[in-house]
């Protein structure tokens, strides 16, 4: 289907994303001179349930908190309902476990701590989310974590009574067994991401939905992949009360489930506030020239008997290509290159993503080799599926794998970063690439060879723009402007082009 020019009040700039449900667009709002993320969706169901959506995405939009992802408007373009959000630069929390984010508690409870004060909020105002997971929780550059899409579950699924509402793989009991749900049902999904973010596996897997639900409604999440020891305990009972299959037995709101898990995140010797310095890390920092000083106010390092790390994680990140525009983004290399192994005492150790002003890597202990498979009594009932053989392997079932020493090219990957944030894509990709023949699985390299070839097809771009301009060639300009938007669809000096070209 061709882009429409205008939806509403709003003059489409071009797609951002899209899926099952729709189409994100940027576009431009003219009334108030601002650009937003505008989601047209289209499996829009029946009338009642496109009404529903309208009416919850409006008692959304009156939600203001730093932890949700504002709504500016909500009504029907051709008869296919939209919502306006904010537009915001970063990528999504599934974007970012695909990218590798390392399942190490310090770096990760702080994103659920944000996904828990946003939920609290909305459930002190009657609304429930519905389909928390991943993907629905963002990750702005410099910001909080936000909550997306509230109001779309009800749209992608209708309501308790026509179908079930939700992603499989985060539902609760209630859920799956299509059941009233209140905010409680979101504080066991809350729990699944935090299960998943902690031990680097969903808490519930099967090779059909069926075989997912089953085990859903009747067993209990395997707490055997979590460390052993009295820091780790305070974890494992918020992961044990939030995951409660009885709905009465887990914690009464998101609130509760923040208190508790904010004192489990002090037991590990982390910090909730997302400002910090390690947290801005995470989360991407500006180039160099712009980069923010240290958190004077950040607490100092324990002392510990056992050697540090030798060589700490780097903070010196990019927004993976083209900053990762709006609610749907490309993700990774911020992620990734926080992954580079660290050489520390016990090989299996965690790799943190934070510095030593925030956390002390010797005072955590490192993440155990995952335990024997336990078995789980099994209700009477239908019998497990069988395993797909395109399944992804589970640590549970196989030895944990040998760690290789990485091949010696920070230095080169440290010159092609400072290349590129510099302007100078070719060299950087000079450097990238000869990073690449020496270590081909070197991801970091790969993302800012990629981000230095986007760089160059864009600067080639702008130029044949600017020299068809100059020809009075109009068209021309704006085909060349389209092009380069296809490959970094943000890029700044494309857009002002391409409001000048079509107004």
């Amino acid at each position: 289907m061709a882009t429409p020019a205008r939806i509403g009040r709003y003059r489409v700039i071009g797609v951002i994303g899209q899926g099952a449900m729709g189409v994100v667009y940027r576009a431009h709002d003219d009334s108030l001179e601002r650009d937003v993320a505008l989601k047209l969706m289209r499996a829009a169901g029946d009338d009642d349930d496109r009404a529903r959506f309208l009416r919850e995405a409006r008692a959304a939009a009156r939600l203001q908190h730093p932890n949700i992802v504002a709504i500016y408007e909500a009504a029907e373009h051709d008869g296919e309902p939209f919502i306006v959000m904010e537009l915001l630069e970063g990528v999504d929390l599934q974007r970012a476990i695909e990218a590798g984010l390392r399942p190490d508690p310090r770096v990760t409870l702080p994103i659920v701590l944000q996904l828990l004060a946003g939920l609290a909020h909305a459930h002190e105002h009657g609304i429930v989310h519905r389909d928390v997971k991943p993907s629905n929780v963002f990750l702005p550059r410099g910001r909080p974590a936000k909550i997306m899409d509230f109001g779309v579950a009800r749209l992608a699924g209708g309501s308790a009574a026509s179908g079930i509402v939700g992603t499989p793989s985060y539902m609760s009991p209630e859920q799956v067994r299509s059941e009233t749900v209140d905010g409680r049902s979101d504080v066991f999904s809350a729990g699944l991401i935090l299960y998943e973010l902690v031990t680097g596996e969903k808490a519930y897997q099967g090779d059909s939905v069926v075989a997912l639900v089953y085990k859903i409604a009747h067993e209990e999440p395997d707490l055997s992949l979590l460390p052993r020891g009295d820091r780790w305990e305070r974890l494992r009972q918020v992961l044990d009360a939030a995951l409660a299959r009885n709905p009465d037995e887990r914690y009464p709101s998101a609130g509760h489930m923040q208190d508790q898990l904010s004192l489990a995140l002090r037991d590990l010797g982390g910090t909730a506030d997302w400002s910090t310095a390690s947290d801005r890390g995470m989360l991407a920092r500006a180039p160099r020239r712009a980069a923010a000083a240290p958190a004077s106010d950040a607490e100092p390092a324990a002392p510990s008997a056992e050697p540090a790390a030798v060589r700490p994680p780097r903070l010196g990140l990019l927004l993976a290509i083209a900053g990762g525009l709006a609610v749907l983004a490309a993700g990774g290399r911020w992620l990734l290159r926080a992954r580079r192994p660290v050489e520390a005492p016990v090989p299996s150790a965690v790799t943190t993503l934070a510095t030593s002003a925030t956390f002390a890597p010797s005072t955590i202990p490192p993440m155990p080799p995952p335990a024997t498979a336990v078995t789980t009594a099994r209700p009477s009932g239908p019998p497990p599926a069988t395993p797909s053989p395109f399944a992804r392997p589970s640590p549970r079932d196989s030895p944990p794998a040998e760690v290789e020493p990485p091949v010696a090219t920070d230095g080169r990957v440290d010159r092609a970063n400072d290349l590129l944030e510099k302007g100078r894509y070719a060299a950087a990709l000079a450097e990238a690439r000869a990073v690449l023949r020496r270590d081909p699985g070197n991801a970091e390299a790969k993302m800012i060879a990629e981000e230095a070839e986007a760089a160059t097809v864009v600067e080639t771009r702008l130029r044949g723009a600017r020299a068809a301009l100059k020809r009075g060639d109009r068209d021309a300009a704006l085909a060349e402007v389209r092009a380069g938007l296809a490959v970094r669809p943000n890029d700044a000096r494309l857009l002002a082009l391409f409001r000048d070209l079509t107004q």
